[in-house]
């Protein structure tokens, strides 16, 4: 990338405006041009990274109305309103080309795929982009690439026409693809790069475990000669460092919480991120003790210590005899049979001590 254009999305991003495609298509097309020219371009994913930015984590800007290039009027969607013009959806995409519904209308719906989507709505230059970037985990032969990412297989033949002149937009040759695809010859920088953009928590593909045992013996070996961390191996894509941040500050919010109530609170949480906390730590008490915490912070005992024990008392009349808890509460009884050095009384005393 020229140092003019660099220089121009530096200039966004100290702005906080959006540095997605179609906010730099609107804005600043010589850049994102200049990372579509030639047989094998950058595109813009890669542009993105070379300036240290993450495309995950970029803004976006997407606009709510589409612009008759007949008329220049706004509209949500032009499908109805080309028919005041006499011309049919295929004439005018022949002609003009560009979109015929805003982009907050054809937003990407949330898929589990093994490369997750970046960009919030499509273009061409998204489906480039991907096409280039499973190209460096997975064979792009139209099946295959239809398997595995259908949705932008079916906006590839939409933009493009066919898989074989999205192929060359892509960079790639499509004979040389249909060839490849038949029997997939890797050397040592091909599996290099397959293994560095594994996504996290996903089965590594067969073709690339099969030639990392071929070239090295085991993939264990393949990741050592690679010099690729074991910690930092498959985590690159999946889950982002500024998610994995989130779900350590609401397990230390539920923590704060004594008894029954931090209990709850760490299952809520556990159970909305619970993809994320075994990919990246293998389960609760692993990523407890990473951020700081300790395996009892984060049990499911309800009374773990003293101070769990007076915050469930709390809850119990003044005149509670130790009988009754057994029928009230069976932990908290068994809590302070079996943890407590001091009387029920005591305890009981000291929950109602400002009460």
């Amino acid at each position: 990338m020229k140092q003019r254009s660099r220089q121009k999305v530096l200039e966004r991003f100290k702005k906080g405006l959006g540095l997605n495609i179609s906010a730099m298509k609107r804005e600043c097309p010589q850049v994102l041009d200049e990372c579509y020219k030639g047989k094998k371009p950058v595109g813009w994913y890669r542009s993105l990274l070379e300036l240290g930015f993450d495309p995950y984590e970029i803004e976006h800007e997407l606009e709510e109305y589409v612009v008759c290039a007949i008329c220049m009027k706004r509209f949500m969607t032009l499908a109805t309103h080309l028919r005041t013009h006499h011309v049919t959806t295929a004439e005018y995409l022949e002609e003009f080309g560009g979109e015929l519904m805003s982009e907050s209308n054809r937003l990407i719906r949330e898929e589990h795929l093994r490369l997750p989507h970046w960009e919030k709505a499509y273009s061409p230059e998204y489906v480039i982009d991907r096409i280039m970037e499973w190209g460096r985990i997975e064979a792009v032969n139209s099946m295959a690439f239809e398997n595995y990412d259908p949705c932008v297989h079916a906006k590839a033949m939409d933009y493009f026409g066919s898989w074989d002149k999205a192929l060359k937009r892509s960079g790639f040759d499509p004979e040389q693809v249909r060839e490849v695809s038949r029997y997939r010859v890797w050397t040592r920088e091909s599996l290099d790069d397959a293994l560095r953009n594994l996504p996290a928590g996903q089965r590594m593909p067969t073709d690339v475990m099969l030639s990392a045992k071929r070239m090295f013996g085991s993939v264990r070996e393949a990741l050592a000669e690679l010099g690729i961390s074991r910690e930092k191996f498959g985590k690159s894509i999946k889950y982002r460092d500024s998610e994995v941040e989130k779900v350590a500050t609401l397990i230390k919010e539920a923590v704060a919480y004594d008894g029954r109530e931090r209990v709850r609170k760490l299952k809520i949480v556990y159970t909305d991120n619970k993809k994320l906390i075994d990919a990246r730590y293998g389960g609760l008490p692993k990523m407890a003790r990473a951020i700081g915490l300790t395996e009892e912070d984060v049990s499911w005992v309800f009374y773990r210590n003293r101070d769990d024990v007076i915050c469930g008392l709390r809850g119990m009349p003044v005149n509670t005899k130790k009988t009754h808890l057994t029928k009230l509460d069976k932990s908290l009884y068994r809590a302070i049979e079996e943890r407590m050095s001091e009387s029920f009384e005591d305890l009981l005393k000291e929950a109602h001590k400002y009460t």
